[in-house]
């Protein structure tokens, strides 16, 4: 996993490396505060992930372990360290073990600052019951947990990064990158072909960049399956999303938005092999990716692997608390599938998608078969508002989807229900 060192000035000339496009991020060593001098491996420890960790998000320039580590107990000015490293944001956190042994808790704090300003942009607590034989397993979960929750498309880097080059008016590669993470967050129409434009210019300037390869490939892909102005299932887009998703991998192998971009285009043709493949090779690249792993799996819950498509999801859940709400359709699909309404109804009242209307279809036709004709027929009435002809088009949407012929018949009958 790659990590780089500082590198000099804002301003450097152009390397013949292909370096992250995103924000420059400088790990300090997590500071052992607990009463226990043998403590300090686990704070190293930590650190160490994190960086690790943090690496595995490619569009991210993260300083090297080595230099970070220079600066272990010693008192550092952030704002000077920053402008130093050449530092976008600085994390730094402490550790601190407490109670008496056979009942002891650690409490991991962190918080990411700006680097030019100082100033917070995130803070969390992670509080755990240490036993010796989940000392390796806490500091993975913790870092994970941390990782995600700042580096995730839907994370705090994001909605920090997507703000501060708005302010300066950038236009980079990179920020559409950002763009495409905010556009599927809130996913608008009217938004949607600007970003495409964009994306599309980006890609034919730089067509060596992967990560825009991708993420134009994702964007087709999107139109391809929820477009509902056209029932023809745009099939150019398809192509278009499986050439792009094609030409990311070509570029960087190691990428793994590009192995997203794959198995997203190949199930979308029904190729399920290739899917599996490009689905478990992303996830090597990097298991803490939230969006990959709910991509991953609506697709397994809609093929009926019902076990995989949960833990992927309670996994994504638990990375980014703060995720979005099209991350339930998820379960909602597997409780469908399996007959259990009211779990089925509880996940359907989660997703909040305004112009999403499989949410509509999915609502209507929970509620549809929970009995609850007033919420039923509200959700098919904003259902037809946005597609008029769902009803007729229902065998084609369902298709694209693959779904399972129980959950086929679990959304036909609760639609049914609701008219």
């Amino acid at each position: 996993v790659p990590t780089f060192e500082a590198r000099e000035g804002r301003a450097a000339a152009a390397l013949p490396l292909d370096l992250p496009r995103g924000p420059v991020v400088a790990v300090l060593p997590f500071v052992d505060m607990s009463r226990d001098a043998d403590q300090g491996h686990f704070s190293d420890g930590v650190t160490e992930e994190i960086i690790t960790q943090l690496s595995r998000f490619r569009e991210l320039f993260v300083i090297a372990r080595s230099t970070m580590f220079q600066y272990r107990g010693v008192p550092v000015d952030v704002r000077s360290l920053a402008e130093d490293l050449g530092a976008d944001y600085i994390l730094e956190g402490s550790v601190r073990v407490s109670g008496a042994p056979g009942g002891e808790q650690i409490r991991v704090t962190a918080q990411l600052l700006e680097g030019q300003r100082g100033t917070h942009v995130w803070a969390e607590n992670y509080t755990h019951e240490l036993t010796p034989e989940r000392l390796f397993e806490l500091q993975d979960e913790i870092a994970a947990q941390m990782v995600s929750t700042i580096a995730s498309a839907h994370g705090q880097l994001d909605f920090t990064e997507v703000q501060r080059r708005r302010q300066a008016g950038s236009m980079d590669a990179y920020s559409l990158v950002l763009r495409f993470n905010q556009y599927l967050r809130n996913i608008e129409p009217t938004d949607r072909d600007a970003l495409l434009a964009d994306l599309e210019a980006s890609v034919e300037a730089e067509p060596e960049f992967a990560e825009t390869a991708a993420v134009l490939s994702l964007m087709h892909q999107e139109i391809w399956a929820f477009d509902a102005s056209c029932a023809d299932r745009h099939p150019w887009h398809l192509a278009r999303a499986t050439e792009l998703a094609a030409r990311a991998v070509s570029l960087d192998p190691n990428l793994p938005r590009g192995h997203q971009a794959r198995f997203v285009a190949a199930y979308s043709q029904g190729n399920f092999e290739a899917f599996h493949a490009s689905l478990t090779r992303a996830l090597q690249l990097n298991p803490n990716m939230t969006d990959l792993l709910t991509d991953g799996a609506f697709r397994l819950a809609a093929l009926g692997e019902d076990d995989a498509a949960l833990a992927m999801y309670q996994k994504a859940v638990s990375l980014n608390p703060n995720h979005p709400s099209w991350f339930h359709v998820t379960p909602l699909l597997v409780h469908l599938s399996a007959g259990h309404i009211e779990a089925a109804r509880e996940e359907a009242s989660k997703i909040d998608d305004a112009d999403f209307y499989w949410r509509f279809a999915l609502q209507a036709a929970t509620y549809g078969l929970y009995g609850d004709r007033i919420a039923a027929r509200e959700a098919l009435a904003a259902l037809e508002g946005i597609y008029p002809n769902f009803r007729e088009a229902l065998d084609l949407e369902m298709d694209k989807w693959h779904f399972t012929p129980a959950l086929r018949a679990a959304i036909a009958g609760g639609l049914d229900a609701a008219a």
